[in-house]
């Protein structure tokens, strides 16, 4: 169950098979950790709602006077692989 709640992948459901020697039954979402329950009220917002409170463009030869820009060295010409 551990793998299947944390592989964003498997779809977070456990699924189930009981096996007899009469047949075999597949319970399907048998354990579901994340159960989707009503919204308590609508939230649909009609375009335009969200105030935009300050807008800023910053040109690209700007962009020093806001952030520190550092080059990264290379460590070689080529990216290191593990084998």
């Amino acid at each position: 169950m551990a793998g299947i709640f944390n592989d964003l992948g498997s779809g977070s459901n456990v699924d189930v098979a009981v096996i007899t020697q009469e047949k075999t039954t597949l319970l399907r979402n048998f354990i579901k950790p994340n159960e989707k329950s009503a919204k308590l009220q609508s939230y649909v917002f009609p375009k335009g709602t969200t105030n935009v409170l300050n807008e800023k463009i910053i040109q690209k030869n700007e962009i020093g006077r806001y952030i520190t820009v550092q080059e990264v060295p290379l460590a070689g010409d080529q990216m290191e692989v593990d084998t």
